[in-house]
């Protein structure tokens, strides 16, 4: 109940879910960062990082507070609910925040582990390739892999001006190992690396 309470309901009593979001957002970049470091092995510590960043982002943590009903249930003063603190970001992300303060207090950690594998919703591994950077992605498991960088060619231009649309392969160790088109050729790229690391892990699994 306390996790739902914003400072603005009673600014001097302090029972407000202000000290819950200071817990829950240690556990919760804890909860993150072993799931990206066990599932992305051969990711180093920068990219660990941006990808830990963009997934805890409050931008994020306001969609999964806004999904788990959270919006409605928080409780706030008549001055914040005036000017729309419901729909605010930095409320709604601290209020999540504050839930999973909540739920490791009563719980420990692996309650809390459990709590926001379901609130995401998916393996936090397929979450963040939704933010990834698939070209620095591919470049750093070719180097890990082979000591080499991968190889973009555009093997097609087509459409009029105004709605190109660019075809790209990317090779690796000679070899194609992804082919994509886009409406640019930054796009194309993008989606030729997805490919190719997915092509790679494929292959990785199978040996």
């Amino acid at each position: 109940e306390q996790a739902l309470v914003h400072p603005s309901v009673d600014p001097e009593g302090g029972r407000d879910n202000q000290r819950l979001e200071f817990l829950g957002d240690a556990v919760l970049g804890l909860i993150v960062g072993e799931s990206l470091m066990r599932e992305l092995p051969e990711v180093d510590e920068g990219t660990l990082s941006r990808l830990r960043a963009a997934l805890v982002s409050a931008d994020s943590l306001a969609r999964l507070a806004v999904d788990l009903g959270l919006d409605e249930r928080i409780r706030l003063g008549k001055g914040e609910e005036k000017t729309g603190g419901r729909s605010k970001t930095s409320i709604l992300a601290a209020c999540y925040e504050a839930v999973v303060g909540a739920i490791f207090l009563d719980g420990g950690y692996e309650a809390a582990r459990r709590a926001v594998a379901s609130h995401f919703g998916e393996d936090l591994w397929e979450r963040a390739r939704r933010h990834r950077d698939y070209k620095s992605a591919l470049q750093e498991l070719t180097q890990a892999r082979y000591g080499s960088v991968p190889e973009y060619r555009m093997v097609d231009v087509s459409g009029p001006d105004h709605a190109r649309r660019y075809r790209i392969e990317v090779i690796v160790e000679g070899k194609v190992c992804g082919v994509a088109e886009g409406g640019s050729r930054k796009r194309a790229e993008q989606r030729a690396a997805r490919e190719a690391i997915e092509a790679i892990a494929g292959k990785r699994d199978d040996d």
